[in-house]
């Protein structure tokens, strides 16, 4: 099961305690479902669970079971209602006259505070999906209907979600890419599970990249050492063969020795292997001092020539 299928059943698995909820989570199911219309009601998901929930929700509003039609031909499980005098029926019961050119959100039909919740959590239901977090995050809900849409918009900006709106195709669409948004939302709808899994995938992202950022940091240190240890072992080297070790002073001879014994350790390392331990900055001093007579020897060399 996907993640948004997680979340969705988690919804409809979410009791609602009071018929004023039902009432409400039923009125955003019909308002983001694929057909809401005085001729016809046709909501469509490929999840079967979500179907059944739409039917229960319609059963205990009242509406006979027999008057509903069901279809899964296509990938998509499908109820439909076609009786008029249902449909009538349940615009006139949401505030609806029929003859309205554009739907909006009715805020009367939200009883209690509670109500908010259960209402946007059926618009999730039947407009709305959730990216799986291991991929990003991402939610939203679409409807060709820009009024709805706008009247969404509100009712989740007074409810503290800050939502986002953007076009596409022919609609609009709000959504939501804050990780912590995204699962308070899905705590307010009642996908409480869901919200959590989102939440312990977060961590386990935070810290994986964690790691990863110290791996690379670490990675990089490493490179940086032995490019280092490079260029040190070639000025002691080009010394050495042209003028012998003696040639340096007692403290840059015993560094010398040690760099060359040790390429791969860090300055710090480095110090601590000294007669008299040295940090890594005076460690640094010395090996760069050994650079600068190297390269004042092939600069004499050059003007030789």
């Amino acid at each position: 099961m996907t993640f948004c299928a997680q979340c969705k059943k988690d919804i409809t698995e979410t009791e609602l305690e009071k018929s004023c909820c039902q009432a409400a989570r039923l009125y955003g199911m019909l308002l983001f479902c694929k057909v809401f219309s005085r001729s016809q009601i046709l909501l469509t998901s490929e999840h079967k669970f979500v179907v059944d929930h739409f039917a229960q929700l319609l059963a205990d509003f009242g509406v006979q079971k027999s008057l509903l039609q069901r279809s899964h031909k296509t990938r998509d499980y499908c109820l439909q209602i076609s009786d008029e005098k249902t449909i009538d029926r349940i615009y006139s019961d949401f505030g609806y006259s029929g003859d309205e050119l554009n739907l909006r959100i009715k805020t009367e039909n939200l009883v209690c505070d509670e109500c908010i919740g259960a209402f946007i959590s059926g618009c999730f239901l039947t407009g709305g999906t959730v990216t799986d977090p291991k991929k990003g995050y991402h939610l939203e809900f679409t409807t060709y209907r820009t009024n709805l849409l706008s009247d969404l918009f509100k009712l989740l900006d007074e409810s503290g979600f800050e939502p986002r709106l953007a076009a596409r195709g022919f609609g609009r669409m709000i959504y939501y890419k804050n990780s912590g948004t995204i699962e308070d939302l899905l705590t307010f709808m009642g996908a409480i599970d869901a919200s959590l899994a989102l939440m312990e995938t977060k961590v386990e992202k935070d810290v994986k990249n964690r790691i990863n950022r110290q791996v690379n940091c670490e990675s990089a240190n490493i490179d940086k050492t032995i490019e280092a240890a490079a260029r040190d072992k070639e000025a002691i080297n080009y010394i050495f063969t042209r003028m012998g070790e003696s040639w340096l002073p007692d403290e840059l001879q015993e560094i010398a020795r040690l760099r060359i014994a040790n390429p791969d350790l860090s300055l710090t390392d480095l110090g601590g292997l000294l007669e008299a331990k040295l940090t890594k900055s005076g460690v640094s001093h010395r090996l760069r001092r050994i650079r600068q007579e190297a390269d004042k020897l092939r600069q004499e060399e050059e003007n030789a020539d």
